[in-house]
């Protein structure tokens, strides 16, 4: 489960909350377009679009648990869904799980880099600000705070899907630009 979290957490900002929420009903496999997963964000309850990159979208069909568009919870463990397991015993769990997520980012990234999740987090929020400005609080999937964007304008994710691509490259993860968004 801690492989899952973080591939899906630097995919898509996803915090702890998020990968344990995660149904497989909220994943879009591809049948005209790219993988996505849509959903709305467990904390703020905004709707929230991200496409995936080829090796999150590899791990994830590796280990995701439940049926394809069924209600069922994507990851499991020790046969619980994630967010049960944190209720039961949310400071040690989420210490335990915290620690370990830390130690995978590390061995990804090299021993003596000391980033954690939270950093790793903002970090993929502030390339989106950098690389167009908007698309953060998309990725982040934060409430929004104009009151035409509240009410009124739905938002556009394709500015977004068009960011990950660009970092999916940038941050090494592959080494071609994949274009997964609308022309």
């Amino acid at each position: 489960s801690l492989r899952r979290f973080a591939v899906h957490s630097l995919n898509c900002g996803y915090t702890w909350a998020d990968i344990s929420s995660l149904r497989m009903e909220d994943c879009k496999w591809r049948s005209k377009s790219w993988t996505r997963i849509v959903k709305m964000r467990h904390k703020t309850k905004v709707r929230q679009e991200h496409v995936l990159w080829s090796r999150t979208e590899e791990l994830f069909k590796e280990l995701a648990v439940g049926r394809y568009g069924s209600n069922d919870y994507c990851f499991l463990d020790g046969g619980r869904p994630l967010n049960q397991s944190r209720i039961e015993g949310s400071r040690i769990f989420s210490t335990r799980i915290s620690q370990q997520f830390n130690r995978i980012v590390r061995k990804a990234l090299g021993s003596d880099d000391t980033r954690s999740h939270k950093t790793l987090r903002k970090t993929g929020a502030s390339y989106c600000l950098k690389r167009m400005y908007g698309t953060e609080d998309l990725y982040l999937a934060h409430a929004p705070t104009r009151m035409s964007e509240r009410f009124y304008t739905p938002p556009d994710f394709t500015q977004l899907n068009k960011v990950l691509c660009y970092a999916e490259v940038d941050f090494g993860i592959s080494d071609t630009l994949i274009k997964r968004w609308k022309q």
